[in-house]
């Protein structure tokens, strides 16, 4: 079983303003079995972000996710050391994320938990200059859906963002 361990930078894009453009680190394992066309992927991520609404710097959103998941994924040859994976992703995600400046009006704070779904794509390129390295370049949508509340002022029942990756690995396994 051909088994490796990386380390990722990634950043979120949404239509949410909250999450949009926000940045961070994350770690993953995948495991295969040599002559199988399937692979799987655990991961780990951190993504921040804070913004000042307001040139004079009162106003602020932060936002922060941790997030744990997996994916399933199709692994289709295309050349030699590169392939194209394709699959499904199931994640639980910790959000934290508040709005905060001059007065109450301005306050919002936002505390939820969510499970994601959506699918991963990735582009892997084994092996960089015949070493045991490999590059992953991997974009995944996501619908994230609330599991637990505690927000205040705030109500985002659901999140929708696509996150890009890029990860670089080692293989500690081969076979």
């Amino acid at each position: 079983m051909a088994q490796s361990l990386g380390i990722k930078s990634n950043s979120i894009f949404s239509k949410n303003e909250i999450p949009h453009l926000s940045h961070g680190l994350g770690m993953y394992f995948n495991f295969k079995i040599p002559t199988s066309k399937f692979e799987i992927i655990l991961y780990g991520d951190y993504t921040a972000k804070n913004k000042y609404l307001d040139k004079n710097k009162i106003a602020i959103h932060n936002y922060k996710n941790t997030s744990v998941g997996s994916a399933g994924l199709l692994v289709l040859p295309i050349y030699k050391s590169i392939s194209f994976k394709i699959g499904p992703t199931i994640s639980y995600n910790w959000i934290t994320a508040y709005t905060n400046g001059v007065g109450n009006s301005l306050f919002k704070y936002h505390k939820s938990n969510y499970v994601g779904v959506g699918f991963m794509t990735n582009l892997h390129l084994e092996e960089v200059f015949n070493l045991p390295l490999n590059i992953d370049l991997i974009a995944t949508p996501d619908l994230l859906l609330r599991t637990k509340n505690e927000s205040i002022q705030s109500d985002e029942p659901t999140y929708k963002h696509v996150n890009f990756h890029i990860g670089i690995s080692y293989f500690f396994k081969r076979k």
